[in-house]
């Protein structure tokens, strides 16, 4: 082969090649932008219980249109801790913890998304959980998990 012949076959597999690169990405994708969930109302829930304050659907990886990976739904659930749980925690460390500053008495496992603490003391943790469409479905930021709904398997 001549040069301007390697040329256009180099050429061809870079551009294949970073079409397969972006195709390839993984996507999210969110599903609406919603007011604001109001905190004050972690006062009011049961022991145990937590928060919907979020949510979030991720579409999966597709390649030219054909899908690779299914849809994942993810739910961020707020509760109230003990005080300087906050601190013992790190956004994405997977909870529950095992450090003794934090009560985990919330039937929840995932990964920290938030922290903080009201002015009584109390730590808020939020807490990223991946849970089934159908249970997704029926979620509605500000209702109370763990969800009465037999979809969530609770």
């Amino acid at each position: 082969m001549d040069r301007q012949a390697n040329a256009w076959v180099i050429a061809i597999v870079l551009v294949v090649g970073a079409l397969a690169v972006l195709a390839l990405r993984p996507t999210s994708t969110r599903t609406g932008s919603l007011p604001e969930v109001p905190l004050g109302e972690l006062n009011d829930l049961e022991p145990g219980t937590a928060m919907v304050s979020g949510l979030r659907e991720s579409k999966g990886t597709s390649i030219f249109g054909i899908r690779l990976a299914s849809n994942a739904y993810f739910v961020t659930l707020t509760f109230l801790d003990d005080p300087g749980c906050h601190e013992s925690v790190g956004s994405g460390d997977p909870w529950p913890v095992s450090s003794g500053a934090c009560s985990s008495v919330v039937p929840i496992t995932g990964k920290i998304s938030g922290r903080g603490n009201q002015g009584t003391g109390e730590s808020i943790i939020g807490v990223e959980t991946e849970v089934a469409g159908d249970c997704y479905r029926q979620l509605v930021r500000g209702g109370v998990w763990p969800s009465p709904d037999p979809a969530c398997g609770t």
